[in-house]
């Protein structure tokens, strides 16, 4: 409501976003906003695609922060000629990934922001196995004793989802991605 403000930028939860936008639009002069109220961000790997530098990228682009941030790929969609190399090396990889405190280096994928979000990770992965989707990996609260005294969730993959699930249309905010195979770029735009 400043006067001084000229434009506003938001990122966060979509109830937010649509007051923002609301409050603004029955100001007398409304500013301009910009919202980003929770990402699916995809992520297409191609049949021409390089495997080792696109498992590399996908992987990192999913659990780097735990999948918390509103950029992490949370879709991957394979060509389907590169797909089943595709997945066996990024569930692979994934299997591999470390746990553990953000500060320390050997950690892949630290904590989770809280036990609320911890919860509705595993609601949404506990949905999206009802729904039929197929757990490559991952797909729990991690209750290693060591790290007790965090809020730890496995780097999950999914393959076997469609549009229909909510696991592909809502943001997870969480370490969990899903493959889907396609036919050609259009598909994957689609």
């Amino acid at each position: 409501q400043n006067p001084g403000v000229d434009g506003i930028v938001f990122t966060g939860s979509k109830e937010v976003g649509m007051r923002l936008i609301r409050e603004n639009a029955a100001r007398p002069v409304p500013r301009p906003v910009i919202t980003e109220m929770g990402g699916k961000n995809p992520a297409l790997v191609m049949e021409d695609a390089d495997l080792d530098l696109a498992v590399t990228g996908a992987l990192w682009g999913s659990f780097a922060t735990s999948g918390q941030r509103c950029t992490a790929t949370s879709r991957i969609y394979v060509h389907e000629r590169l797909y089943s190399k595709f997945e066996e090396a990024f569930v692979s990889s994934a299997k591999r990934l470390k746990l553990g405190p953000g500060e320390d280096p050997a950690t892949d994928v630290g904590p989770i922001i809280n036990g609320v979000q911890l919860k509705r990770i595993d609601a949404y992965v506990r949905g999206a196995r009802k729904a039929g989707a197929r757990l490559l990996c991952g797909g729990a609260i991690d209750r290693d004793e060591k790290r007790r005294h965090g809020f730890f969730y496995a780097p999950t993959v999914f393959s076997k989802v469609d549009r229909s699930m909510k696991i592909m249309r809502e943001e997870v905010f969480g370490p969990v991605v899903c493959l889907a195979k396609v036919k050609n770029f259009e598909e994957a735009l689609q």
